[in-house]
């Protein structure tokens, strides 16, 4: 009896340690992300163009090797430029959506920068993060825990500009898409299908 506990709690021990058990949900670690990119402009460890010209959040969960291995990688970019790599920011995270390293990795500045009238597209993005998870929506349910990037676009609706964020899934081709009005406030959304 002994040596069959034993035998499950090795089983157990090596399922555990190949496999990611996140706490928490992939459009968690998206806003995480988010909250994270404002600290490091606020200690001016990066450019304040990552929140005045955010364009995406792509989320993606790593296999873990032990408890203390990253469990998600984050890759933050800015608007890409007409050719090359746009700026961005790669952040490993653990379970809990904590930040365990960042690297900056320099591109191009893009050659249209768009102005948002007072607000900034990473406080659209983050608003819409928060809508999501706190949601209760059982149509939104899959872009918490499936949520593989998330862009963000000035749009025009009837004449007035708003920010319109798409978040897309890791295992399906359906998006998600939010408008947010310039003050922030959720103004609609809809499961767009191909």
């Amino acid at each position: 009896m002994l040596r069959i506990c034993f035998i499950a709690m090795q089983v157990a021990a090596a399922i555990s340690a190949t496999t990611s058990f996140a706490a928490v949900t992939r459009a968690k670690v998206a806003e995480l992300a988010g909250h994270r990119i404002g600290r490091l402009v606020d200690t001016n460890v990066i450019e304040d163009n990552y929140i005045s010209r955010l364009h995406k959040i792509e989320v993606t969960e790593l296999t873990t090797k032990g408890p203390t291995d990253p469990v998600f990688k984050v890759v933050v970019s800015q608007v890409p430029p007409s050719a090359g790599e746009a700026h961005r920011v790669e952040l490993l995270m653990n379970d809990a959506g904590r930040t365990l390293s960042d690297v900056e990795t320099r591109g191009q500045d893009s050659s249209n920068p768009v102005d948002w009238q007072g607000t900034d597209p990473l406080t659209i993005t983050e608003t819409v993060l928060h809508f999501i998870t706190d949601s209760r929506e059982a149509k939104i349910q899959p872009y918490k825990s499936g949520a593989a990037a998330v862009t963000v676009e000035q749009n025009q609706v009837n004449g007035t500009i708003i920010g319109q964020v798409k978040i897309s899934l890791i295992d399906s081709a359906s998006v998600l898409e939010v408008d947010v009005g310039l003050n922030s406030e959720v103004l609609r959304f809809r499961i767009l299908t191909p």
